[in-house]
């Protein structure tokens, strides 16, 4: 391997490390993803987690979950040439075949390719994040194993000469023989023994971790199989040949050769040893895969996603230790069902002439998870290609500005009927929002590039923002979607004010009501570069995992479902970048040609002409500075409530949000009030102001509410159209929910 040879292929490799019981442990596998698809992860693992069927010692039934951490290499790809990547690409192969899995289903894994690792790169591994841990993954490969087992797919490829001749070949190339194994162990010479059949009972039945059993290969045909069950009182020379299962069920008369004569007349194999016991071979696939819970069944979030680590409140399935594999907690689920007692199943083999596979015993135990990280890692990579698009959208680097050691996506307060988690960053939104520069006066693309989470928290945030709740997930699009519309309006409201300036309030009406529409935001959503249909997630992970019903999770969806995706999407670019990236964001996509011609008939010019003013104009300047702020204070309001109730649902907050904006603006004190009119006071015209609205509701004692809401809606309206940077206007609303916070506590 020759970096920058011609004919090189770049990959970069990626590590996985499972935690159990406060260890961490490299999984022996390295998934290997082409340069173009792999995600940047370096420096910052990416955690996955996933929950996989187990029984415990007693044989209940249950969930274990399985938690991981997944380290990019390096930082450079390394290079294969096209003889190891073929290589790559056989061993990926087989791999499947030992699951039983058809790479025509399972298509999109041919993206992934994986290879063994050598036995130092499985072991626990240093503290993570210094450099030292770093590995090269074309040094860290085990190309030994990989040219042992593409060797004998090659044989098996060749056909029924070429497998006996590779087989005769293997004895001496992969080891002897189990026959010739049980004869050393048991100290035996020429001919098999009792006590050589009962070494092999114990060498099966001890399996390997959560292998079941002992997987081999026929030397003769060159075919893998997992060895379930050794028969000690059923020997070569007596025993014949399983009839076909057909014939058992329908009654028909069976006269089966002797086993050895099949032998002979089959394989062309004598002189076989009749004192040798029968092993049963599992019908199918070498390796069950682990199962994943189906539907109705939501996961618990493991700990090290949370962040202060612990889970409370949640129920009691939530605080089980995580990431437990061992069998202290629980055991996978058994592969395959007990044998009978009378006879051996319908595969019989013979030790003489069965090999063990060329495959390390770690090596096995993991390829059980390979379709969950198969389908892991190629979600992440349409993620990293969504992160990418998005970054170009808002014109922000690509570079992580922010490195860390763990990421902690989610908070540890769960919401919903099924225990779902709030994002961690929706806690920092007010600061978000006060920290950056935006005017309603003037809307400009963002020319500074912002400063950016690291890759791993964007990915997760987005992962959040593409998926629904029916993929029984701990996590859900609903909270990112619900502050993603209220951003989404205050947008649209700002931005026909300004480009409208001649067109009546009506028509203003009209025009932003047909960009937020669900037809607008729903071909935004479908269209090029987004595409997001194709990101979205309806199933549970369990339906995942074959390419066919993946391939229909990402058909074209509903209008509404479109809509709510890309108002989610909006929310995780408040999250990261404020107001002014979902402006630019919206801005890159060309949003405003999309107005619908059947608003834009409905516009009407101003009867007034600028220079004329007349008390129907005034009315109709104070008019939009309603509007304005209202949209500006549900924003707020929604953000407010988003960063402080990390415990409700979008129907929680929808409630809580409609509270604070009719009974809530009446309860603000009236010194908050004037704070307002003062900031917006310069743009105010001369006459009845928002101010003497507010002073006549309040000295006279009305009761009119609506008019409190008005006067307050005119005043933050006017507030935007004053200052040169809303920060100043979050600062005065946010003390005006403080000040009414009562409404909105758990126990109100």
């Amino acid at each position: 391997m020759t970096p920058g040879a011609e004919v090189a292929t770049a990959l970069h490799g990626y590590l996985a490390c499972r935690h159990d019981a406060g260890s961490t442990t490299a999984l022996p596998l390295l998934l290997l993803v082409p340069e173009a698809d792999a995600p940047d992860w370096l420096a910052t693992p990416m955690p996955w987690q996933c929950e996989v069927k187990s029984s415990n010692d007693s044989g209940q039934a249950g969930f274990d979950l399985f938690s991981l951490d997944v380290w990019q290499c390096t930082p450079s790809p390394c290079f294969v040439d096209a003889g190891h990547l073929a290589a790559l690409v056989a061993f990926t192969q087989e791999s499947w075949a030992l699951l039983g899995l058809e790479l025509a289903e399972q298509h999109e894994a041919a993206q992934l390719l994986i290879a063994p690792l050598c036995e130092g790169f499985a072991s626990p591994l240093c503290p993570p994040g210094e450099a030292t841990c770093l590995l090269r993954a074309a040094d860290s490969i085990d190309w030994a194993t990989v040219d042992a087992v593409v060797a004998l797919r090659n044989a098996r490829g060749g056909g029924a000469e070429a497998a006996a001749a590779a087989g005769r070949d293997a004895l001496s190339r992969l080891g002897p023989s189990l026959l010739q194994r049980a004869l050393e162990a048991s100290s035996a010479h020429s001919s098999s023994s009792e006590a050589s059949n009962e070494w092999l009972e114990q060498l099966v039945s001890a399996g390997s971790g959560s292998v079941r059993g002992l997987l081999v290969v026929a030397t003769y045909s060159m075919r893998p199989y997992m060895l379930k069950r050794v028969w000690c009182q059923c020997l070569a020379g007596k025993e014949r040949v399983a009839c076909p299962s057909r014939g058992r069920e329908k009654g028909l008369p069976m006269d089966p050769p002797p086993l050895l004569d099949f032998y002979r007349d089959r394989y062309g194999i004598a002189d076989l040893d009749p004192g040798q016991c029968i092993l049963e071979a599992a019908e199918g696939a070498c390796f069950k895969p682990y199962s994943c819970p189906g539907h109705f069944h939501t996961p618990r979030l493991s700990v090290r996603l949370c962040e202060e680590g612990c889970i409370d409140g949640a129920p009691e399935a939530v605080q089980m230790r995580v990431g437990s594999t061992s069998a202290s907690s629980a055991q996978p689920c058994k592969e395959v069902s007990e044998a009978g007692d009378d006879q051996p199943g319908p595969i019989r083999l013979l030790p003489e002439l069965l090999i063990a596979y060329p495959l390390p015993a770690k090596v096995q135990e993991t390829l059980r998870y390979l379709p969950l990280l198969c389908r892991k890692m190629l979600r992440h990579q349409k993620l990293t290609a969504l992160r990418r698009c998005t970054y170009c959208l808002i014109q922000a680097s690509d570079l992580p500005a922010q490195r860390v050691l763990q990421a902690r996506p989610f908070v540890k307060d769960v919401y919903g009927s099924t225990p779902r988690h709030a994002l961690r960053l929706e806690a920092r939104l007010l600061d978000t929002l006060r920290s950056e520069r935006f005017s309603c006066v003037e809307l400009a693309a963002m020319h500074t590039s912002p400063v950016m989470p690291s890759h791993v928290d964007v990915e997760w945030m987005l992962e959040v923002a593409t998926t629904t709740s029916g993929a029984c997930e701990p996590y859900e699009l609903g909270r990112v979607a619900w502050i993603g519309d209220a951003a989404l309006l205050f947008i649209a409201v700002t931005s026909v004010l300004l480009g409208c300036r001649d067109i009546d309030l009506q028509g203003l009406r009209n025009s932003a009501s047909s960009l937020v529409s669900n037809q607008c935001l729903a071909c935004l959503a479908e269209s090029p570069p987004l595409r997001l249909h194709e990101f979205l997630v309806t199933l549970p992970f369990s339906s995942r995992l074959t390419a066919a019903s993946a391939k229909a999770s990402a058909q074209r969806t509903s209008k509404k479902a479109s809509a709510d995706l890309l108002e989610a999407l909006l929310g995780v670019v408040v999250l990261l970048v404020g107001l002014r990236g979902v402006h630019t964001f919206l801005h890159s996509l060309h949003w405003l040609e999309h107005l619908n011609t059947s608003a834009q008939g409905k516009q009407q010019k101003s009867a007034f002409p600028t220079w004329q003013r007349s008390e129907a104009e005034r009315s109709d300047r104070t008019s939009r500075a309603r509007w304005l702020g209202y949209a500006a204070m549900r924003t707020h309001v929604s953000a407010w409530l988003l960063s402080r109730r990390p415990d409700l649902g979008i129907d929680g907050l929808s409630k809580l949000r409609l509270i604070m904006m009719t009974e809530g603006i009446v309860k603000v004190p009236f010194e908050h009030r004037e704070r307002l009119e003062r900031v917006g006071e310069p743009w105010m015209e001369e006459g009845r102001s928002s101010r003497d609205i507010v002073r006549c509701a309040t000295d006279t004692g009305s009761a009119d509410e609506a008019l409190v809401v008005e006067a307050f809606e005119t005043a933050v309206g006017a507030a935007c159209l004053a200052v040169d940077n809303l920060s100043e206007v979050w600062k005065l609303l946010a003390g005006c929910w403080l000040a009414v916070g009562d409404l909105c506590r758990p126990d109100a």
